[in-house]
């Protein structure tokens, strides 16, 4: 099963001040407009709009290279792999089926995002066209979606539907695409602030794993708009938001989605709580000092998050959802945990620093495997030459665990 991550959508910033300049912190990018619906308008706007889409056309955009899939190997059955960044300008396959030694499988060149719908296809972006990569045929198929390049698109598991921002001088907005008719959810305006530490993820556009419903998060929302947590439905309603609910996690199967009930707007100290839509949310955690960057286990059953230990350093829990129970998983300092397989999560291994408003550490680049099965936590020494990053879980846009 995959991990829905907006993490093909969800901006991760941490180890830097951040100069918030739209609507979406994090989120820039050229203008765009989508043909598959009519102009939206540029002001702040809580009901959807609909239309059919049609076939795009318009004005030309710059050519950009063709997709251009390579694979070394096929994909090992039931084996998990991820989808990940680096320093190729496009993706990565690896098999992480020994966390130690991530294996390169595929190389998917000149796209820009994507996930996988199946173990062997992704469902990718890149420009103003969507497409399919099959990895054991080692074809690809792809077509026009926009007219303008939009900065940001995920999909549903099946890849039948499909949300996306786009933006202008005036704001982002967010459109939701149901068998082929867009749906403009929500447009927020441009603001702008100077941000201290992040704690993250602060945007998220993700699906539910059954493609039911849709959230959409950001870290601020402006006076008389959407509050900036808002779970959607697939006809363009409205079924859950809330100006205190952050950070939301779905479960692997079905609807539900786990969330920081923050104390206090703005704040990462609360309690985790989950959702099922149509219910009321219900605690599923003790009061937490704070709470971020968090991943859940395939088997739905424990949350891996970033708690801000002494002298404010982070370091990765986990949380047994059941007993409600919460243990430290390293005393390393560490950010941004994400589970790569049933019982192993990566993080990014921090170092002290004196780095002003961006807080008291710094990730240096290398990735620690946590082994929740027997306690070991390892460095994962090939992932530097597979990204340049110095926070390399970051650049993780999907997981599939087989």
């Amino acid at each position: 099963m995959p991990e829905t991550y907006g993490y093909a959508s969800r901006v991760r910033k941490l180890g830097g001040a951040i100069l918030v300049v739209l609507a979406i912190a994090g989120c820039g990018g050229p203008q765009a407009s989508s043909a598959a619906s009519a102009s939206p308008t540029s002001s702040a706007s809580d009901s959807p709009s609909a239309s059919t889409s049609p076939t795009p056309g318009g004005s030309p955009v710059a050519a950009v290279p063709d997709p251009k899939l390579t694979c070394t190997t096929l994909p090992v059955p039931r084996d998990p792999l991820l989808l990940m960044r680096g320093s190729i300008s496009g993706l990565y396959v690896l098999d992480v089926a020994d966390p130690l030694h991530p294996a390169q499988a595929c190389q998917l060149l000149n796209v820009t995002s994507g996930r996988f719908i199946s173990a062997t296809k992704i469902e990718f972006w890149y420009s103003t066209f969507v497409g399919t990569a099959d990895l054991q045929t080692g074809s690809l198929n792809w077509s026009r979606a926009w007219v303008d390049p939009p900065i940001e698109v995920v999909f549903s598991a099946d890849g039948s539907s499909w949300a996306y921002r786009q933006a202008d001088a005036s704001g982002v907005s967010t459109h939701l695409v149901v068998g082929g008719t867009d749906q403009l959810l929500v447009t927020r305006r441009a603001i702008g602030g100077n941000l201290g530490p992040v704690t993250g993820p602060v945007d998220q556009l993700a699906f539910s794993a059954s493609g039911q419903y849709l959230l959409t998060y950001t870290l601020f929302a402006s006076a008389g708009e959407q509050p900036n947590f808002v779970v959607f439905a697939m006809d363009g309603s409205t079924v859950f938001k809330s100006t205190i609910a952050k950070m939301g996690t779905w479960d692997r199967a079905g609807n539900r989605l786990y969330f920081l009930a923050a104390t206090t707007v703005g704040g990462v100290a609360g309690t985790a709580k989950s959702l099922d839509p149509g219910g009321q949310p219900v605690v599923r955690s003790p009061k937490l000092s704070s709470y971020f960057w968090p991943s859940l286990s395939p088997d739905g059953r424990t949350l891996v998050f970033n708690t801000y230990g002494a002298q404010a350093f982070s370091h990765p829990w986990k949380l047994d959802i059941a007993s409600r129970a919460k243990t430290l998983l390293s005393s390393a300092t560490s950010t941004e945990p994400v589970f790569i397989a049933p019982d192993v999560v990566w993080s990014n291994e921090g170092i002290p620093c004196a780095c002003g408003q961006s807080g008291t550490s710094a990730p240096d680049g290398r990735v620690i495997a946590h082994n929740l099965k027997t306690g070991v936590n390892s460095v994962v020494l090939e992932i530097a030459s597979l990204t340049p990053s110095k926070s390399p879980t970051e650049d993780i846009v999907d997981v599939w665990f087989g």
